[in-house]
């Protein structure tokens, strides 16, 4: 399981804002967000929701959240988000260093092409594309109905 790391504001020469994943810290599906350089992670209260009938057969939660922690972590952690892959270095709790590993953005040119090739693919004929009212000729002597 991973754990989620939000970043709320661009870190300079790093990670730009938005959400992260990770398997570096506990694995336990905790969320952590990154805040002046530090890590801290988001702190819930579960309380026991008392069902209305006792037919249920397990308890029910709510979660209430109540803090940010300061982690004071030390050492590598290795960030995935949708285009990259980032690995960041804390000393002591303060984030010090950010190192890009891999980026993966696709083209703006070559996403059109995919989606057409693709509907290529799967057998959307090629004038498909070439007018806003999608329109598919449908021959009725085809259809087996």
């Amino acid at each position: 399981m991973f754990d989620t790391i939000e970043i709320e504001i661009d870190i300079e020469n790093g990670p730009q804002a938005g959400e992260y994943q990770t398997k570096d810290l506990e694995c336990v599906m905790d969320n952590y967000i990154i805040e002046n350089k530090k890590l801290f992670r988001k702190a819930y209260k579960f309380n026991k929701i008392q069902p209305e009938n006792k037919k249920y057969m397990w308890h029910m939660f709510s979660r209430e959240f109540i803090g940010l922690v300061d982690t004071e972590f030390h050492g590598w952690i290795e960030l995935y988000g949708a285009y990259d892959t980032w690995r960041i270095k804390f000393t002591d709790g303060e984030l010090m260093e950010c190192k890009l590993m891999e980026n993966f953005e696709p083209e703006k040119e070559n996403e059109e092409l995919e989606e057409e090739e693709y509907a290529g693919h799967i057998g959307i004929p090629d004038h498909y594309f070439d007018n806003n009212e999608r329109e598919v000729e449908f021959d009725e002597d085809d259809y087996e109905g």
